[in-house]
């Protein structure tokens, strides 16, 4: 399986990954050769068997990295810890938006689209983010002034 994997991969040079080039399944994880996720059957192929009620977790946080050696065994509650200790948690209240993994605004930015007499559609296509980010912004019910 792994001359299959091996196929559908592109190493990166910087953070040693191996991103998955393949087909997705869901948003954001590789389709594998065998149906189930890409990482997990790299996981296989470099690691070995994955017992059940295990999932395999990604040291790298990159969902699309399939390197058998950033792929670790641990249960839903160790893979939720994770994810918290490591501000990636929606719900995270310790960080600033705009020091947000996925932010895609400053507050330099924000304070743009409050002054901004544009419209949200344009002001969103612009910008690169929904609408809606527009309007809660403007409410200032996302990027509070902190």
């Amino acid at each position: 399986m792994f001359d299959e994997l091996s196929k559908m991969i592109s190493p990166e040079p910087n953070s040693g990954c191996w991103i998955w080039l393949g087909a997705t399944k869901g948003r954001r994880y590789g389709k594998g050769p065998s149906r189930d996720y890409a990482h997990r059957d790299a996981y296989r192929s470099g690691k070995g068997p994955i017992p059940v009620g295990l999932s395999v977790l990604h040291r790298c946080d990159t969902p699309l990295c399939v390197n058998h050696k950033h792929l670790f065994l641990g249960t839903q509650s160790v893979n939720m810890a994770d994810m918290k200790a490591k501000g990636r948690h929606p719900g995270n209240t310790r960080t600033r938006p705009q020091d947000r993994p996925r932010a895609k605004l400053s507050p330099e930015i924000a304070e743009y689209i409050r002054q901004s007499k544009e419209g949200p559609v344009a002001l969103a296509k612009q910008l690169g983010v929904h609408r809606q980010t527009i309007l809660r912004v403007r409410k200032r019910v996302s990027y509070l002034d902190r």
